[in-house]
């Protein structure tokens, strides 16, 4: 069916290259898990130009390779033709695909290949959002994914050879100089390079003239890595998340089996994990920093993807649905990754610092003042014994907590504190709320006395019986707690810390109070805050769990 379109395409090239009109994709059902291929044919225009086809095919029946490249200037293009029409590529794309026509990387001409500058309709948002939830599939389904490193790696034959050949002896002084460029082509700094690789069925980097298998050509990466600069080598970070979670398994059903881990498992730390590694990764949008990854992490609907929606909403959405707001390193951590403007653009430069500056995202609640947070509770404790010993305030017990000031209370009160930290006070401040009945003693209604503590200051709030909530899990909808009976029934649990289902629903200024001591009236006293050794997820982490940037 491929030779039957390619040639019908071959026959009705005709006409100059200035008179061809440019081509536009046909519109693409996105109900289905339709997508589009292309194949480079063999015979150029009679103006000379790589000639493709391109077609809608389906990502569950169809067989292909995909590709994965950078994007690199978009103001150097070159033209190609598509369908008989003029279409622009980048350079490095038009490289590949001059090595494809001139058959130097193994890769036929009738080769059917996905391609997402060419394959997406860039200029449609909606479509854009379609393609890339569903580019977990893509991956996930395709024979292979090719790695281009571009045409300027001239000495790849021999580099390839020194690597297949093994040699502890170290990469030969006449290579030296190539190897480093290939460790450190800006390739590895991709923020999509961590999915379309983690879920290859089989991954080659490929060269001008020359290819090799990823697993053997990212050992070879990480054993000439200096550990004490890993963070600033991306080719070692990713062969050392390759090598934990896809080479270990014996078979492909087991191999099989690691990818639906990665995408199906109940937790959010792997999402952590992924995006610590990713917070500075480079791409034209930062909000591929979130959508790169969830092909991983969710499942296809879990967390749709919207090009429409900026970064700030993106922030509020991500941080909501992977639990952020647990932990204000988690909360951090996000912020580089969306709200950072202070990253380089110099993609031959890695960062050895980063600035997370909350001005955007406080900027942002003046248009979104109703915004609220679900924070889980993490301990809830009775007044009545404090009460008891003579004393009208309550403190609460967790080490972590020591920082925090004692409340006023009575002996009616429950004490709801949302700290999740497991390792002592940090600069960040902290969330508790006294539940307090509206009779005493306790009948029915009660509401809630917020208090946010950020260092010796305490900023305070009255809230509903309707912000604490509990999660239905049969039908994942969030309920009000709205008698003091059932608050009690509730919070009478051992897993409490554990469970997160049970969250107080707070102002989003609060939490903007907690994380960075900063009210919405004072913004001018913001500080940039300047991180010379960039936060952790570590330690939300199960004890058996490393990020990345440790594991190798």
């Amino acid at each position: 069916m491929i030779e039957e379109r390619s040639s019908r395409l071959h026959r009705s090239d005709v006409g100059s290259s200035a008179s061809r009109a440019l081509f536009r994709h046909d519109t693409l059902d996105r109900n289905t898990d339709s997508f589009r291929l292309i194949q480079v044919l063999p015979d150029c225009s009679d103006e000379g130009l790589i000639q493709l086809s391109l077609w809608q095919d389906s990502i569950s029946r169809a067989t292909y390779q995909c590709l994965s490249y950078r994007w690199g200037d978009a103001a150097r293009h070159q033209a190609v033709l598509i369908n008989g029409k003029k279409f622009y590529v980048g350079e490095n794309l038009f490289g590949f695909l001059q090595e494809v026509h001139n058959n130097d990387l193994g890769v036929n001409c009738g080769t059917a290949l996905w391609v997402d500058s060419l394959c997406i309709n860039q200029s449609s948002m909606q479509e854009r959002g379609h393609q890339v939830q569903n580019m977990g599939q893509i991956y996930s389904k395709a024979q292979q994914v090719l790695i281009w490193l571009g045409g300027r790696h001239t000495q790849a034959p021999a580099l390839c050879a020194w690597v297949r050949s093994q040699s502890r002896d170290g990469c030969p002084a006449s290579l030296s100089g190539h190897w480093e460029q290939v460790r450190r082509d800006p390739y590895w700094c991709r923020a999509w390079i961590v999915q379309e690789v983690l879920l290859a069925k089989h991954v080659s980097v490929i060269f001008p003239g020359a290819s090799i298998e990823y697993g053997l050509l990212g050992p070879a990466i990480a054993g000439s890595t200096d550990l004490s600069r890993l963070d600033e080598d991306s080719a070692a970070q990713l062969w050392s998340f390759w090598n934990d979670h896809w080479s270990k398994p014996r078979d492909r059903a087991q191999a099989h089996s690691t990818v639906h881990w990665l995408r199906h498992e109940r937790d959010r730390n792997r999402f952590w994990e992924l995006i610590h590694l990713q917070k500075t990764s480079k791409c034209a949008d930062k909000r591929d920093r979130i959508y790169s990854l969830l092909g991983l992490v969710c499942d296809d609907l879990d967390f749709p993807v919207d090009y429409d929606e900026d970064a700030v909403d993106l922030f509020w959405r991500a941080g909501e649905h992977f639990n952020a707001w647990e932990a204000p390193e988690l909360v951090d951590i996000l912020g580089i990754a969306l709200l950072n403007s202070t990253t380089s653009h110099d993609d031959t430069k890695r960062m050895t610092g980063e600035s997370m500056d909350p001005r955007e995202l406080i900027e942002s609640l003046s248009t979104r003042p109703d915004l609220r947070l679900r924070i889980s509770v993490r301990r809830a404790t009775s007044t009545a014994s404090s009460f008891c010993q003579g004393m009208e305030k309550v403190r609460c017990e967790s080490r972590d907590c020591r920082r925090a000031p004692p409340l006023e209370c009575t002996q009616y009160n429950i004490l709801l504190c949302t700290n999740a930290r497991s390792n002592g006070p940090t600069e960040h401040g902290c969330i508790h709320a006294l539940a307090t009945p509206l009779d005493e003693p306790p009948r029915e209604g009660f509401w809630i006395r917020l208090e946010a503590h950020h260092g010796t200051k305490t900023a305070r709030a009255e809230l509903p019986a309707t912000a604490l909530q509990i999660l239905d899990t049969d039908t994942n909808v969030w309920n009000s707690i709205e008698t003091w009976k059932s608050l009690g029934k509730v919070l009478d649990k051992k897993d409490l810390d554990r469970a997160d289902r049970v969250k107080l629903l707070i102002p989003a200024k609060y939490a903007i109070w907690i994380w960075y001591g900063v009210h919405l009236d004072s913004l001018d006293q913001v500080e940039v805050k300047q991180y010379r050794d960039l936060p952790s997820a570590q330690y939300i982490l199960p004890v058996d769990r490393v990020c990345i940037r440790e594991s190798l």
